[in-house]
This record gives C-alpha cells, sequence and structure tokens, in this order.
C-alpha cells in the first residue's frame, strides 16, 4: 500500500453520529494516556535510578516500567478509530490486534449495553429525551444520514 492510499478518505463516510462518538472517544482517550504519561515520568525516573544502582534483576526495573507502558499505549490505541474507518474501505492492513482486548472493546460493550438499555425502554427519561434530540438534530443536520 502506498502512503497517497493510506491517506484517502474513504468512498463511503461516516455519518456524524459516528463523528460524533470517535471525536468523543479520542477525547477520552487522548486524556487517559496524558495521565499514563504524567504517571510514567517520575515511575520511569525512579525504576531508572533503581536499575543504575542495582544489580541482578533489579536492574530491568526501568525496563518493566517501559514494558508497561508499550502495553498501556497498546490498550489505548489512541488512533484506533483511523484504523476503523479507513479499514471499512479497505485501505488499512489489518495488523491482527487483539480485538478483545483494549479501550476499543470496552468502549464497544458499553456502547453495546446503553443501546439495550436504550430500546428496551429502560434509560430514565431525561437521558432518553436527551439522546432522542441529539439523534434527531444530527438527522436534520445530515440531510437523514445520522
Amino acid at each position: 500500500m502506498t502512503e497517497e492510499e493510506a491517506t484517502e478518505t474513504p468512498a463511503d463516510p461516516p455519518t456524524r453520529l459516528e463523528l460524533l462518538r470517535d471525536v468523543l472517544v479520542f477525547q477520552a482517550k487522548l486524556a487517559f494516556d496524558g495521565v499514563l504519561d504524567f504517571l510514567l515520568i517520575p515511575v520511569s525516573a525512579g525504576a531508572a535510578l533503581v536499575s543504575f544502582f542495582s544489580r541482578g534483576e533489579d536492574r530491568y526495573a526501568f525496563y518493566r516500567v517501559v514494558d508497561a507502558g508499550a502495553r498501556a499505549d497498546r490498550w489505548i490505541n489512541l488512533f484506533g478509530a483511523r484504523d476503523r474507518v479507513m479499514n471499512r474501505a479497505g485501505r488499512v492492513a489489518d495488523e491482527g490486534e487483539d480485538e478483545e482486548a483494549g479501550m476499543d472493546a470496552m468502549v464497544g460493550r458499553i456502547e453495546d449495553y446503553l443501546r439495550r438499555e436504550y430500546q428496551e425502554g429502560r434509560l430514565p427519561e431525561p437521558a432518553r429525551g436527551t439522546i432522542d434530540k441529539v439523534i434527531a438534530r444530527l438527522r436534520e443536520d445530515g440531510g437523514g444520514h445520522a
């Protein structure tokens, strides 16, 4: 795949509702990633000191922190929305990530739960009314393509 193909937009653009969802999830991921980075600064510095002045297994303390940070980054999958939308058009190769784990899977489970609660009428009326208004507004602005 060429760089040009990787940056093309899909023929079937996301709906406004999909875009809203992706923007909100991306903002949450950015916040979560920022908190993680903020915490990793002192933890990695401390682990580096431990590693530097230790012998044997303790010399790996810093690398264990780096490994934990890398796993957390994969779990957050900051740019997952791009992959999902571009995959829909067949423009991004599947990297074989575990779809059952990670923040995207957690968000998907929350969405499924809320969708079921909404469809079965178990959401409180104020929440249901707000959701109905947002969906109606998105459909109005999008010519019926929410």
